[in-house]
């Protein structure tokens, strides 16, 4: 879901960025009728899925918090960062050009800083909280996204690319790196203990 939802956030900034450069830039001749309400509508439904995003995950961040598991190694935690930031390399020279260049858009530059700020906090925090938990139900991967995996959806795992690949029976896979978390060994087996109690197949 979170991947998702960013992915439409990301859609929405870029297309309202697009849109108003294309009405700043009189030389394409392009007029957008009722520019004004787009300064308002875009931002408020990408802070909309912001909101959602951060009450779901801040929610699982604090669900897990507390539950034994393996932590998040220092390798795992920068890979995380950077996947988390690498947006805002956009983000911050987009919001400077629109400030200096487009009105009315005052309201969408707050919203992508807002994003930034809680980015850079939840990573803040989560750098002492993010980890992988075994429970009977489903196997937890917290860090900048959240995988909560029922063991029932799982089709297959494989340890392989120096790390464990899962194989969802909806076709889709999720990727661990064996550094990305401390004690590969241990957890490594953990799962494979876990996987044949369940009747999931193991692949080394």
């Amino acid at each position: 879901m979170n991947r998702f939802l960013n992915f439409l956030s990301n859609i929405l900034i870029l297309g309202f960025a697009s849109i108003s450069f294309l009405v700043h830039n009189k030389d394409f001749g392009t007029e957008i009728p009722m520019f004004r309400e787009f300064t308002i509508f875009f931002p408020l439904i990408i802070l909309l899925i912001f909101l959602f995003k951060a009450y779901s995950r801040w929610g699982k961040l604090k669900l897990v918090k507390k539950k034994d598991g393996f932590n998040i190694s220092q390798i795992g935690w920068k890979k995380a960062f950077t996947y988390e930031v690498l947006p805002f390399f956009i983000f911050l020279p987009l919001s400077f050009m629109l400030l200096l260049f487009v009105e009315d858009t005052t309201f969408f530059i707050i919203t992508l800083y807002l994003l930034v700020f809680e980015g850079l906090f939840f990573m803040k925090v989560g750098k002492k909280a993010f980890k992988m938990v075994l429970t009977d139900q489903a196997l937890i991967i917290l860090n900048n996204n959240q995988h909560f995996i029922f063991w029932a959806k799982i089709k297959m795992i494989s340890f392989q690319q120096k790390g464990m690949v899962i194989l969802l029976k909806n076709k889709r896979q999720i990727y661990i790196g064996e550094s990305d978390f401390e004690n590969f060994l241990i957890w490594k087996k953990k799962i494979e203990k876990e996987s044949m109690s369940k009747g999931i197949y193991i692949q080394n």
